[in-house]
């Protein structure tokens, strides 16, 4: 996916001409040359909320089925393996259901 800047005084010239440009295509609109905005793809937006949400799966899991904040130690205690035990990606992904 490309990536263009462009001012919001020329996003409002051509922002009915926009959606007929590349679908590939995401345009950072800024103000004072500051970014303000980012314009996307629909289907982009779509696959960077599934990739969020399998993000938030994956702490959730991490943290034991818990929304709480990353605590400070490396694991919650409830699941913290002996320090000598560690699994393998394909054994964690077996675990938590993804195979």
């Amino acid at each position: 996916m490309t990536e263009r800047t462009i001012s919001i005084t020329e996003a409002r010239r051509i922002l009915r001409s926009l959606a007929e440009q590349s679908s590939e295509e995401t345009f950072v609109i800024t103000c004072n040359g500051q970014p303000l905005l980012a314009l996307m793809p629909y289907h982009a937006h779509r696959e960077l909320l599934a990739n969020v949400e399998s993000l938030q799966t994956v702490l959730e899991i991490m943290l034991s089925g818990t929304r709480a904040e990353i605590p400070h130690s490396p694991r919650p205690s409830s699941t913290a393996l002996p320090d000598n035990k560690s699994i393998s990606w394909e054994e964690f992904k077996e675990e938590v259901g993804w195979e």
